[in-house]
């Protein structure tokens, strides 16, 4: 019953789908992403299973620039590739990223803060704070990144 006055950033998490993965897909690695510049990048991948006939991974990209402009990224031109893998409540999580986006000229490393925040519900999932780093304006800041599909009994591969 009494008020506390607070400041400070915040994140509000909203999801915009209620579907499942489809039946080739076996997980996606999620970022959203507070650049220093003013700017937010969006990314995300959905993974198809080994074999799937449907072809590669799923991308959609997307960078808001300090004043609200927002230019969808060519999914063809986003190459997410995990850098390092932490077992975490016994899966192998690729916790540190090089994310590059030549249509913006950037190259990113973003890695996670607290490696254990592994969610066990009902699907089971990671999501933490990251931060990003590189070289130049608009390649430092911080965010956060979503994992899922993620089998337990892995070992750590690098």
């Amino acid at each position: 019953g009494k008020q506390v006055s607070v400041s400070g950033d915040a994140w509000l998490d909203r999801e915009w789908s209620s579907q499942f993965l489809q039946a080739d897909q076996n997980g996606w690695d999620w970022f959203s992403l507070h650049l220093d510049s003013g700017e937010k990048l969006v990314l995300f991948q959905l993974r198809q299973r080994p074999g799937s006939a449907s072809g590669g991974n799923f991308r959609y990209g997307r960078l808001i620039t300090d004043d609200g402009r927002s230019t969808p990224l060519d999914p063809a031109l986003i190459k997410l590739t995990a850098l390092d893998r932490t077992v975490v409540a016994g899966r192998n999580l690729p916790l540190r990223w090089r994310i590059e986006l030549p249509q913006i000229d950037r190259a990113l490393e973003v890695e996670a803060l607290h490696p254990r925040q592994w969610m066990e519900v009902d699907f089971p999932y990671w999501e933490g704070f990251v931060t990003v780093n590189g070289n130049g304006p608009g390649y430092r800041g911080r965010g956060y990144m979503e994992l899922t599909g993620y089998p337990a009994g892995m070992q750590r591969k690098n």
